[in-house]
């Protein structure tokens, strides 16, 4: 580092002695006084360039010790990023399938409150032709036969009559205990969404 500030001051000397021109109609005296002042200033300059590059090599020392620890921490961050957007990936896909299931189960409830109707109807009329006949339809059918033959077929039509209303029945209590079913999932779904 010395050797670079002499350099320079022997040309600096050098370039001040060769422009200063013939030595004899100069004063001795005069200009080694003029070059000494060249040469102090030039060593002033000198010295503050050293100390600002001094300075300038000590920021600099200590900025490359800061630089592994701040490059760990982007590492760090940039990791942690990655992850947050795979988490973010994760959640949007399970939140489009939430709510895929949410659609799925209002859908599934829909077609048991038609399912729900539709047997309310048939039991509706049901009702109507059991009080339209006293109750006794079934049992005057199967009075009004004419023959042992048709007795036998009658009493046949009469218990296929009254098994399917009871599966009707039936399938409207399933149909009801479905819808309840289908409701709290779909509040449980719902819920899944929210969250």
């Amino acid at each position: 580092m010395r050797s670079r500030p002499a350099v320079v001051l022997g040309l600096v000397i050098v370039s001040v002695l060769s422009l200063s021109g013939p030595a004899a109609a100069e004063d001795p005296n005069a200009r080694k006084h003029r070059v000494d002042r060249a040469i102090q200033g030039l060593n002033q300059d000198l010295d503050e360039t050293s100390v600002a590059l001094r300075e300038a090599g000590g920021a600099l020392h200590v900025a490359e010790a800061k630089l592994p620890a701040a490059q760990a921490k982007v590492s760090q961050v940039h990791g942690q990023l990655v992850a947050a957007q795979t988490k973010d990936r994760l959640l949007s896909q399970q939140l489009a399938g939430a709510k895929a299931e949410v659609r799925r189960a209002q859908g599934q409830i829909h077609s048991t409150l038609a399912d729900i109707a539709s047997n309310q109807q048939l039991i509706g009329r049901i009702a109507t032709s059991s009080y339209e006949s006293n109750g006794m339809g079934e049992l005057a059918v199967v009075l009004d036969s004419q023959s042992p033959a048709e007795f036998a077929s009658r009493i046949v039509l009469v218990q296929s009559a009254l098994r399917s209303q009871s599966a009707i029945l039936g399938g409207l209590a399933e149909s009801r205990a479905n819808l309840a079913a289908e409701r709290a999932t779909l509040v449980a779904k719902r819920q899944a969404v929210a969250e």
